[in-house]
Order: structure tokens, then C-alpha cells, then sequence
């Protein structure tokens, strides 16, 4: 059974934990929402030092049970001041887990902004005034350069400094392609407590074992097959998440024009069908991409444009319906290369295209006009 480390950045001491009985049997979603409900006074300022965030791994992180990885993000949120969850892919989760923990919950704040590394001996914190209004793409590329190939970053941009309320937490992939725990403000969170940056390396770790080897193998033989009989399987390995696009416009609910229709006469430009086929035309994209190490699904992608540089991976269903259609937006470019943007200050794709659909609606500036929307988003910077 994992155990829990609490890290004060108050005092900046860490305490690692048995797992309290009220918590076990818990992981992910199940585990972060209950230390934030019963740990986190209702009343607390979100964005104050009662606060927690948690990070916490799922209870199958770690073994060899497909599609596991996902870590779980919560707090009290700054956006609704209820009990928050936000989860991403990316490596951190299995990480956390093979360390022998099932959740890294942060309690107090920290004097300065301050960036947390924890292995196999322990965590250790450093000053990361030298990081202050880093992006989060720069941000990863001078973690990688410090610390190694072997880690997993966990982040904030600018706008989790700034404590914007669709601040997000970025997390990064194997290959270190970002991921986001995007929704309720929760990077707004951990800025709150003056950290920029929590690095993971499991070096010198194993993975999770079962007690029963041969039921755990026939169990997972099992759950791989269900995954993979999905009907929806292929369309999200081969196109990814944007395959919802075409399917979600004919139901007469997509996005459409700040919310007040439900369908794009232009959704088949920005369908997945339609970027499976740019991609196969663009040097270095991947229509079919892994964010985690254990997933049969590859339902993510890498887009990149006409000489191959990457923009951004992945470019997902929310994202484009959101900064697409609602915005009445037609071109992938401008939506991918506004996702870079938000990537890096570390903003929720979602409530800035619903954001941007409010200024169209207001008149600040024109539907559809992309290139607009993109100097708007930038001027969040």
C-alpha cells in the first residue's frame, strides 16, 4: 500500500505517512477529493495557506495494467470554491507511484517561489526566483537540461503566478510534451503557494507488484481486450479525441458561435478526419501519440506545421471546439497556435476560447477572425 507525502512549504519539511484508514482503498480522483473535503476547512481562502493541493496517483499507477497513468490534480478551487479535481496524462502519476506513494499533498506556502524535486531518497527544495514569468515550454527544456531525461515535470506558467482563475497545471509526457490538468483553476493554486515546479525522478525505483502475479496478468490480459474491442477505438487511435468533431456537429450540439448554435458550417475543416490529413502532409506530426507510458488507446497527437516544427500536441476535441467553432474559427493553424499560447502561460484552453467568444459577442473583435484571437490570447502574457 502507497503512503502519503505531506510537504510544508511553510517550513519547508516533508513528512511521509501511512496511508489513514479513512483514505485507503483510495487513488486518483477518489483519494485527492477526499483529503481536500475532510482537510480543507469550507471556509478557506482558495488561494490562502489553509489550502491543499493534492497530486495523486491512481490505485493501478505503477503496474503493468494498461491506460493507469493519469494524475490527479486537487484542491478547493478559486473558480467555484467547491471541492475540485483536474487530471492529466503524462508520466508523473506513474512516477508518484513507483516512489511508493499514493499522493504528494502540499500544505502552507512558501516564502519565495520555490520548485520541489522528490526520488528515491527523498525531496528537496530550491529557490526558483530565476524562473519567475518562465513559460512553461522554456520552463521544461531548463528542467530537462538540469535534472535529466528520466524526470517528470509538473508545472505553472505565468498566469498560475498571476493566480488567474483558469490558470491550469501542466504535466509533462515521457517524450516532454506538456499535458494539462486544465480546468478550475487549480494552477491559480499552486502559485498561491509560491511553487513554480515539482520534478519527479524515479531512477532507481520498481514497479508495482501484485501479491497474485498469475490472476493480476489474466485481470489485465482481460481489461487490455475490453479496451481494445471499443467500437470508438480505432477512430481515437487513428484521428484522436478531434474524431468527436463530426459526430458531436450532426448531434446539433457543438459549440457554435458563442453557444447560441449547435452547429459549424465549418466543422469539417477543423474535424479530426480533416487534421489526420494535414498531419500526413506535415513533417515530424503524429496523428496516433502515447501522453503515458502503459496506454493502448494513443489517442493524442503531435501537430506540427508546413516545415515540421512542432505547435503543439495534443490538439484536442475541447480545444477546438472551444477556440474553434464557438469563435467561429475554421483553421487548425490558428487554434493549435493559440493552444501553444495558453500551454505556455499555463491557461485553460476551454475557458479562454469561451473568453474570446464573449469579445466576438461583444464586438472587440470579429467571428472567425483568427489571427485576432491569437494576438488576444498572447496579450495574456
Amino acid at each position: 500500500m502507497g503512503k502519503i507525502m505531506r510537504v510544508n512549504l511553510s517550513e519547508l519539511k516533508v513528512n511521509v505517512e501511512d496511508i489513514p484508514k479513512e483514505y485507503r482503498g483510495l487513488g486518483g480522483r477518489g483519494l485527492s477529493s477526499h483529503i481536500v473535503g475532510r482537510e480543507v476547512p469550507p471556509k478557506a481562502d482558495p488561494l490562502g495557506p489553509e489550502n491543499k493541493l493534492v497530486f495523486s496517483a491512481g490505485i493501478l499507477a505503477g503496474t503493468a495494467v494498461p491506460n493507469t497513468g493519469r494524475l490527479s490534480v486537487g484542491a478547493k478551487s478559486p473558480l467555484t470554491n467547491g471541492v475540485k479535481e483536474a487530471n492529466a496524462g503524462g508520466s508523473a502519476a506513474q512516477k508518484i507511484a513507483r516512489l511508493g506513494f499514493q499522493a504528494v499533498v502540499i500544505e502552507g506556502r512558501a516564502k519565495e517561489l520555490t520548485s520541489l524535486t522528490i526520488d528515491k531518497n527523498g525531496a528537496t527544495f530550491t529557490s526558483a526566483s530565476s524562473l519567475k514569468g518562465v513559460g512553461n515550454y522554456e520552463l521544461i527544456e531548463r528542467m530537462r537540461k538540469e535534472h535529466g531525461n528520466k524526470i517528470s515535470v509538473i508545472s505553472i506558467g505565468p498566469a498560475g503566478e498571476m493566480r488567474l482563475k483558469a490558470a491550469s497545471v501542466m504535466v509533462t509526457a515521457p517524450d516532454f510534451h506538456i499535458r494539462v490538468a486544465a480546468r478550475g483553476g487549480l494552477g491559480a493554486v499552486m502559485g498561491s503557494k509560491n511553487l513554480k515546479a515539482v520534478m519527479i525522478d524515479d531512477t532507481g525505483s520498481n514497479p508495482v507488484e501484485a501479491k497474485d502475479k498469475a490472476k493480476f496478468r489474466e485481470a489485465t490480459a482481460a481489461l487490455s481486450k475490453a479496451i481494445l474491442a471499443d467500437p470508438l477505438g480505432p477512430g481515437f487511435r487513428d484521428i484522436g479525441t478531434p474524431v468527436l468533431v463530426m459526430m458531436i456537429n450532426s448531434f446539433g450540439c457543438f459549440p457554435t458561435k458563442n453557444y447560441s448554435l449547435g452547429q459549424f458550417e465549418g466543422a469539417e475543416k477543423i474535424s479530426g478526419e480533416t487534421m489526420a490529413e494535414v498531419m500526413k502532409k506535415r513533417p515530424n506530426a503524429q496523428p496516433s501519440h502515447r501522453c503515458m507510458d502503459g496506454c493502448i488507446v494513443s489517442c493524442s497527437n503531435v501537430y506540427t506545421d508546413e516545415s515540421g516544427e512542432v505547435i503543439v500536441s495534443g490538439l484536442e476535441y475541447e480545444t477546438i471546439g472551444l477556440m474553434g467553432s464557438n469563435c467561429m474559427i475554421d483553421d487548425l493553424d490558428s487554434i493549435a497556435r493559440m493552444n501553444r499560447v495558453c500551454n505556455d502561460v499555463g491557461v485553460d484552453t476551454m475557458d479562454i476560447g469561451g473568453a474570446i467568444a464573449v469579445a466576438m459577442e461583444a464586438g472587440l473583435l470579429a467571428w472567425g477572425d483568427g489571427k485576432a484571437a491569437l494576438s488576444l490570447v498572447k496579450e495574456i502574457q
